[in-house]
């Protein structure tokens, strides 16, 4: 298992203290290497109702290559977005034209190495008292919110 970080996190635009969350919005949008409206709907819903506690591409370990793609590190939750996946309401979405939805799988969980190295990231977040919670373009969004609510104390 890769040592704990022990050194602050790098301070990105989207990570900044006291901006509100449609500011982050924008920011984590145009910092985002796989954009997808579905992704963005999740990145929504977490700031709007999180926002003060949120922190995207969040490093846990100190191999840097291990990034949590929204963390809430005082309460030790970690949302995945699983992107790659080819699904039909990607496809549906009326942000994204039907024939690009289904012939362009977008994101970094194409490969086996990808999947490998994630199942060992969150085994590691395990071991250290994390919960994954994994989304993906199939994720019920108001679902998705009740649940990260149910495991953050009030």
């Amino acid at each position: 298992m890769p040592a704990v970080r022990t050194r602050p996190q790098p301070t990105k635009d989207y990570n900044a203290p006291g901006l509100d969350w449609e500011k982050r919005l924008g920011l984590v949008m145009k910092a985002d290497p796989y954009p997808s409206p579905i992704k963005n709907m999740v990145y929504k819903a977490v700031l709007r109702y999180f926002n003060h506690k949120v922190h995207f591409e969040y490093m846990p370990f100190d191999d840097l290559t291990s990034r949590i793609d929204i963390a809430f590190p005082e309460e030790k939750i970690a949302i995945e977005y699983e992107g790659g996946v080819n699904s039909k309401r990607a496809a549906q979405s009326k942000f994204v034209e039907p024939k690009k939805a289904a012939n362009k799988v977008k994101g970094g969980h194409r490969s086996s190495k990808t999947f490998l190295h994630d199942v060992d990231k969150y085994n590691n977040l395990a071991m250290i008292g994390w919960r994954v919670y994994r989304c993906t373009a199939e994720t019920d969004i108001l679902k998705f919110i009740k649940d990260i609510r149910s495991w953050i104390p009030s």
